[in-house]
């Protein structure tokens, strides 16, 4: 089961009160925990602006099959 973006942004609050209350030692795990979530949310962005693009590209050729049919 995949963690999700919920449980990792409460991971890294709970992390940094650790880092607040025990030091730097676990600073690691930190820092691990965000590059998670940087690359879970890179990913969602990624496969988002890709639909998008087809969307428009999808709508725009629509269109232009469209205007052909008119003429």
């Amino acid at each position: 089961m995949a963690i999700t973006e919920s449980e990792l942004e409460a991971g890294l609050s709970t992390v940094a009160k650790l880092i607040n209350a025990y030091g730097e030692k676990y600073r690691p795990v930190f820092e691990r925990l965000e590059m998670e979530l940087e690359t879970k949310q890179s990913r969602f962005r990624r496969v988002e602006s890709r639909l998008s693009i087809k969307h428009i590209e999808s709508n725009s050729a629509r269109a232009q099959n469209s205007n052909t049919k008119l003429q």
